[in-house]
């Protein structure tokens, strides 16, 4: 019996979703026939250095069960087949090289990331999609963080802007934080226009932050999502194209007792107050 994972080099996936679509557009730009990359050898080499391939000496302790395992390797993708009994020394190992190497781990049994969503932060940086493409993303993002069950904070940042939203997902609730203007560069700040659009969207003003409060995430998601998207089209006037990142966190439990307040955190300080 095999345990299998996956190894690619390339961006960060937003969500679980965007790892599958990911996952099977590689197997499609990396035939059997594509040879390794010259980074993905780097990194086999890596997991070589603690665990030798199996007709090499120490090689019986290794969990791969192909050699040489970089045969597995294909472009920018490795396909890991472990034995099940040893299947979490490779899990281990191979998420500590691929933390190194900034690439992927993905599970295609279970069809999620790596460690799973929310277990561990995680940054992604990206492209703003075209209007629509972003709703996509969200939805996933929130429907994943629902999905957990666990306190979540996302940080959307637009960095031509000096902008940030952020939201957090506990107890089937979600609380939406949009950056105040005390907080941006006098150019980038919002016109009298742009405040009235955020009211226009439900959001309060307060110290510090725009605010909106969904007391039941899963029956609103489509509403959340929509006011997410037009903050960055509409409000910031986002284009395409432009850097994003995605910064995702479990909240420790201790501190997610409490019911959220008006107060915001700064990307700095990585959490909503309670």
């Amino acid at each position: 019996m095999t345990y299998d994972f996956v190894v690619w080099d390339g961006p960060a996936p937003l969500s679980n979703a965007h790892a599958r679509s990911d996952y099977q557009r590689l197997r499609a730009e990396n035939p059997s026939t594509a040879e390794p990359t010259q980074r993905m050898r780097s990194a086999v080499n890596e997991l070589l250095r603690f665990f030798p391939d199996l007709d090499m000496p120490g090689g019986s302790a290794s969990p791969w069960a192909d050699t040489p395992l970089i045969h597995s390797a294909r472009g920018s993708v490795l396909y890991v087949r472990t034995q099940q009994a040893k299947s979490h020394q490779a899990r281990d190992l191979l998420i500590a090289v691929a933390r190194d190497y900034h690439m992927v781990v993905f599970d295609p049994q279970q069809a999620e990331l790596v460690p799973s969503a929310g277990e561990v932060e995680r940054i992604t940086k990206f492209q703003l999609p075209p209007p629509g493409g972003l709703d996509v993303h969200v939805n996933a993002l929130l429907t994943e963080e629902i999905k957990t069950g666990r306190p979540m904070v996302t940080i959307l940042e637009h960095a031509d802007s000096c902008f940030y939203l952020q939201w957090m997902v506990e107890n089937g609730a979600v609380t939406l934080e949009a950056q105040s203007d005390s907080r941006i560069p006098m150019e980038h700040r919002l016109s009298s226009t742009a405040r009235d659009q955020m009211f226009s969207l439900g959001f309060e003003t307060g110290d510090p932050n725009w605010r909106q409060y969904w007391p039941d995430a899963t029956t609103n998601l489509d509403d959340v999502v929509k006011v997410i998207s037009r903050v960055f089209y509409e409000v910031r006037g986002a284009q395409a194209g432009q850097a994003m990142s995605a910064h995702r966190f479990p909240v420790p439990t201790a501190a997610s007792q409490s019911a959220p307040s008006n107060g915001a955190a700064d990307p700095a300080s990585s959490r909503i107050q309670p």
